[in-house]
C-alpha cells in the first residue's frame, strides 16, 4: 500500500515538476524534456502494473473452484482496456498538438 502511495505521490509530483519547467524554462528545454520523460515512463508503468494486477486478479477469480466460471474475462478485460487506452492515446495525441512546442 504505501509503495503505492509513494509511487503516485512521486507521479504526480513529477507531473507537476514537468509543467513548471516547460512553462517556465526559456534556454534549458534539455532539461525539461528528460523531465517529463520520466514522468511518461513512471506513468506508462504504474498503468502497465495496474492492468497486469487487474487481468491476474480476474484469472485468479475465474480458475478458483469455488467459483467455477467458464466465460474468458480475461479476453473481455484485455479487449476493453486496449480500446479504452488506444481512445485515450488518441485524444491525448490531438490535444498535445495544439500546444507550442519547445
Amino acid at each position: 500500500m504505501f509503495p503505492l502511495l509513494f509511487g503516485v505521490t512521486l507521479l504526480v509530483m513529477l507531473g507537476v515538476l514537468s509543467r513548471y519547467l516547460k512553462t517556465s524554462l526559456k534556454w534549458n528545454t534539455k532539461t525539461a524534456l528528460n523531465v517529463s520523460l520520466v514522468h511518461k515512463a513512471t506513468a506508462y508503468s504504474f498503468l502497465l502494473a495496474g492492468y497486469v494486477a487487474i487481468a491476474t486478479g480476474i484469472h485468479d477469480y475465474r480458475t478458483n473452484p469455488k467459483h467455477p466460471f467458464e466465460f474468458p474475462l480475461e479476453l473481455v478485460h484485455l479487449v476493453a482496456t486496449v480500446g479504452i487506452v488506444t481512445l485515450l492515446e488518441i485524444f491525448n495525441y490531438v490535444r498535445l498538438l495544439k500546444e507550442n512546442e519547445f
